[in-house]
């Protein structure tokens, strides 16, 4: 016969007792790790990109205002290359003026000494005037040596002209009279002005 015992026999349990991993098995713990290496470098990736499209925006916006000067300064070195060009082709009009007025005035003041110093040697005349510069030729007859040496004396009284030389004189017949022919040179003194005697 069979006995079945429904009070049950207090029998001593077996407990079991599972034990707890201190951590994450190994395969879980690479991937973590993985994962975290992953997104750090996403991370770092992501915020380098930023950077340095933000520099790349900021070097793009300075080349732009660079671009921009260079092209004013490159105007305004135009201008100023016009301008130095104007003012050389006045400076030249305002030489050649100047030039003319002392040309103008200069033939004038010689010319009038000139005519002083033949009307105070009676005894000269002049065959042909001539000018280089401020080089001026004579060439003349006078009726003595007197005369030509009276005419040399009365050119040097005469501030206009400086350094009066005797180049040539011989006695000659003109006109069937005897004359001496004569050459002077002179220079016309920067003052340009006949003194009043």
């Amino acid at each position: 016969m069979i006995r079945v015992n429904l009070l049950g026999e207090h029998r001593k349990r077996k407990v079991i007792a599972f034990k707890v991993p201190s951590g994450p098995p190994k395969p879980t713990l690479l991937v973590l790790l993985f994962v975290v290496v992953f997104l750090s470098a996403g991370g770092y990736l992501f915020y380098r990109y930023q950077s340095l499209t933000s520099e790349s925006a900021k070097l793009a916006n300075q080349i732009q205002t660079a671009q921009q000067e260079k092209q004013r300064k490159q105007k305004l070195l135009n201008e100023i290359e016009q301008f130095k060009k104007e003012k050389q082709s006045l400076d030249d009009r305002i030489a050649i003026i100047d030039e003319l007025k002392r040309n103008q005035l200069g033939p004038i003041e010689w010319l009038n000494a000139l005519g002083g110093a033949i009307d105070r040697n009676r005894t000269v005349w002049l065959n042909s005037v001539g000018q280089t510069g401020d080089r001026i030729s004579l060439e003349g007859v006078a009726t003595s040596m007197n005369g030509v040496a009276n005419f040399v004396t009365t050119l040097k009284q005469f501030k206009v002209f400086k350094d009066v030389v005797i180049n040539e004189s011989y006695q000659t017949e003109v006109m069937g009279l005897q004359g001496f022919v004569f050459t002077i040179d002179c220079d016309l003194s920067p003052a340009g002005k006949a003194a009043k005697i």
